[in-house]
């Protein structure tokens, strides 16, 4: 329970970007990985290992190779996928890189999902990212997969938790029940203090919508300056 793939899934079939493997042609630059060296890639949940890639970059493709592991006999599978990039000039110079999709009708009628690639039979989207659901075995783009985010499911309690939660990642924290994070090395301290305001105006503003939310306070005080929460309410209502 509470493994990878076990995000909400409510009022819609559509599987959510959260709960997939995911590839960012950004992150494998930031790695270094334009040298063509293999590299390992490794997703987290939780802050516990759920899966692992061998990758490199070069030629023009990326080419992932996938470490799976049966849980039935512990047998090791590899799986192969050879995705190939693509640079588009920027408005102001330089170039931004891309991958290519790799999606086809025939693969995702197999996959059961649905198409909406019409008889053409390819994709060839350029995106940024590429992903692979629970029981997938493919890196494919979002809207082949016809995926969706948690955000539009989730109520405006739940946004404000997470959207304060992605701040103290970007300090530096991992676990949810740690306390908020110290400032990290070569960081502004103007910029710090800004996301630390920031944090602490999601949480109130959760706060205050979930007391809403059981009828334990007046929607009307999030509205007056009595209610002390101006300020989020303008972060909430947005």
């Amino acid at each position: 329970m509470g493994g990878f793939g076990s995000g909400p899934r409510v009022r819609s079939e559509r599987e959510l970007v959260e709960n997939c493997l995911t590839i960012d042609i950004n992150q494998l630059i930031r790695n270094g990985a334009v040298d063509g060296r293999a590299r390992v890639l490794t997703w987290e949940h939780k802050g516990r290992e759920v899966a692992s890639a061998h990758y490199s970059l070069s030629g023009g493709k990326v080419v992932v190779m996938m470490v799976c592991t049966d849980r039935t006999s512990g047998c090791r599978d590899f799986e192969l996928q050879v995705v190939e990039t693509t640079a588009m000039p920027c408005n102001y110079g330089g170039q931004k890189w891309f991958l290519i999709c790799p999606g086809h009708v025939r693969e995702l009628e197999e996959m059961g999902v649905y198409n909406i690639l019409g008889d053409g039979g390819g994709c060839d989207r350029p995106v940024s990212k590429l992903y692979r659901p629970p029981g997938g075995r493919q890196f494919l783009c979002r809207h082949c997969l016809n995926l969706t985010y948690l955000s539009t499911r989730v109520s405006a309690d739940m946004r404000m938790a997470r959207r304060a939660m992605a701040v103290r990642k970007r300090l530096g924290q991992r676990d949810p029940g740690q306390p908020f994070p110290a400032k990290p090395k070569h960081m502004h301290l103007k910029t710090y203090n800004r996301l630390r305001a920031e944090c602490m105006a999601y949480e109130t503003a959760g706060t205050w919508l979930t007391l809403e939310l059981f009828g334990l306070v007046d929607p009307c005080m999030l509205a007056s300056p009595e209610g002390k929460c101006n300020l989020t309410t303008e972060v909430v209502r947005q």
